[in-house]
């Protein structure tokens, strides 16, 4: 088995430690703690697995063979194992200490993982300037509301990164939202999601709106051309499977896979990342 380390969280920057802030992160936590399956939400159904289906494809398609890759925001580590899987060398870190302890009870039955750490996408100053081939951001962009807080993260990603290294960021389409809370919720809800139009995410106690940030395709692009990144690909990661659940359950083992090859032909087509839930972005750091 290989070694593990274990890191402490950092000490974040000033403007990090408002009231807000801290909040929101001991919430962040709570929830992914104590009320999410976060292991099991790409495994829900066949239209949520076309999010994974999507970014591994992808990912494999622009990291090159054998890369070192940082997953930040790791999750219970669905990437991350399937990375180290195929031969990258994978170092699994995530805000949230349980989510963390499932990495590592994962990484008892399956050895693949380089290093494991509990780290905030905001501080990764335990880690060296110019140290990955590829940084994965799979969750702080869509849970940083302040725009300076989504900046620190980014520009963290990209200082570890080496020049011409693979910056990776999954955000949640703000429009595609409308569309999955009015199918969900109905119209009662619609005030609700229209603060979501306007302000990204909504007040503290409301829907745990606030946990969730999102935004569109083109303040994306804006946000990580400010970082200094070359777009390598930004594609629509789920498309528009959240209206066709129902449609894409019923298929037959050869519709699916017709109707998951359709969507990874497309996903990169600009017009229509628009109507995808999640969106995920990959940028070059500059040379």
């Amino acid at each position: 088995m290989k070694n593990v380390k274990v890191f402490p969280i950092k000490q974040l920057h000033r403007h990090a430690l408002s009231g807000y802030i801290k909040n929101m992160q001991e919430e962040l936590i709570q929830f992914y703690s104590n009320d999410y399956d976060e292991a099991g939400r790409l495994l829900k159904d066949r239209a949520h697995w076309i999010e994974f289906l999507t970014t591994m494809d992808v990912l494999k398609r622009l990291i090159r063979p054998g890369a070192c890759i940082l997953d930040c925001c790791a999750g219970a580590g669905a990437y991350a194992f399937a990375l180290a899987a195929e031969g990258y060398t994978v170092t699994a870190c995530d805000l949230v200490p349980a989510l963390v302890d499932q990495i590592k009870e994962r990484q008892q039955k399956e050895p693949v993982l380089t290093d494991i750490c509990v780290a905030d996408a905001r501080d990764l100053s335990f880690f060296p300037d110019n140290r990955f081939d590829a940084v994965l951001c799979m969750g702080a962009l869509y849970h940083l509301a302040d725009d300076e807080e989504r900046a620190q993260a980014v520009q963290e990603c990209v200082r570890v990164l080496k020049p011409g290294g693979l910056f990776a960021g999954a955000y949640i389409n703000k429009h595609a939202q409308v569309l999955s809370g009015l199918l969900k919720k109905g119209a009662d809800r619609l005030d609700f999601l229209m603060d979501i139009v306007q302000k990204g995410s909504t007040p503290l106690g409301h829907f745990s709106g606030h946990l969730f940030y999102r935004t569109d395709p083109e303040s994306i692009e804006q946000e990580m051309a400010q970082a200094h990144l070359t777009k390598r690909a930004h594609v629509a990661a789920d498309g528009i499977g959240y209206v066709l659940k129902n449609v894409i359950e019923s298929m037959t083992a050869d519709q699916y896979q017709k109707w998951v090859q359709y969507h990874l032909a497309h996903c990169a087509d600009p017009y229509l990342l628009g109507y995808s839930l999640h969106g995920l972005y990959v940028g070059e750091k500059q040379r």
